[in-house]
């Protein structure tokens, strides 16, 4: 069985990089940071990366911009991202973070563009 990828190719890298970020979470995890049981940010990336990707309704892209956009800012303002980010030992929570956060902020300027060319295709189609 095969699935057909009716995204656009900003939405298809939006939908890698969240599954990156979900990757530096995980090491993350591998590596200490304490995370609840079912840590709500991946679930959230998964749910978004999935949603962007394979489903065909154009809206949906926004939570390729909006789910990034807000994971990220929070990583920033908490002090556990700070500090995984300033200190390279342990290295596990450290290279997490830093792929977590290289992930989201691809996720956010893909995520962007997506909605963008969305935007801009449903503005050149002629109304019936």
């Amino acid at each position: 069985m095969s699935v057909k990828l009716t995204s656009s190719v900003p939405a298809r890298i939006d939908g890698a990089a969240l599954l990156l970020a979900i990757v530096g979470m995980i090491i993350q995890i591998a590596g200490g940071v304490k995370y609840p049981t079912v840590p709500p940010g991946i679930v959230m990336l998964a749910a978004a990366a999935l949603l962007v990707t394979l489903v065909p309704w154009k809206p949906l892209r926004l939570l390729g911009l909006l789910v990034p956009l807000f994971l990220l800012f929070g990583g920033i303002i908490s002090t556990t991202g700070r500090t995984n980010l300033s200190h390279t030992d342990p290295f596990g929570p450290f290279i997490g973070t830093a792929i977590q956060f290289a992930g989201l902020a691809v996720g956010v300027v893909a995520g962007l563009a997506a909605v963008v060319e969305w935007r801009r295709r449903d503005r050149m189609v002629p109304s019936t």
